[in-house]
């Protein structure tokens, strides 16, 4: 979550099986909130929920970031949303 100056982690950094590690790997991520739950996903498959009621409308991206890797590269080239009824 990202309030305009500070980044706060609703999950911190987990492995999983399911996100595709090493070169040339694709991955398709996916978030669905449904009021204050966060549903995260990898390649179709549940990756863990969160809740958090700090906002009740904002908007959304995404950010790349590294820990100290300098040969670390990531691309998106595709993002969509869809408004759930």
């Amino acid at each position: 979550m990202w309030d305009g100056e500070q980044f706060t982690a609703l999950v911190d950094w987990t492995y999983s099986p399911y996100i595709l590690a090493g070169s040339g790997q694709t991955n398709r991520l996916g978030v669905m909130v449904q009021g204050d739950k966060f549903s995260m996903y990898a390649n179709g498959y549940l990756l863990g929920e969160a809740y958090d009621d700090t906002y009740s409308e904002g908007k959304f991206g995404v950010y790349f970031g590294t820990s100290g890797n300098e040969a670390y590269q990531a691309e998106m080239d595709e993002i969509a949303y869809w408004k759930l009824p």
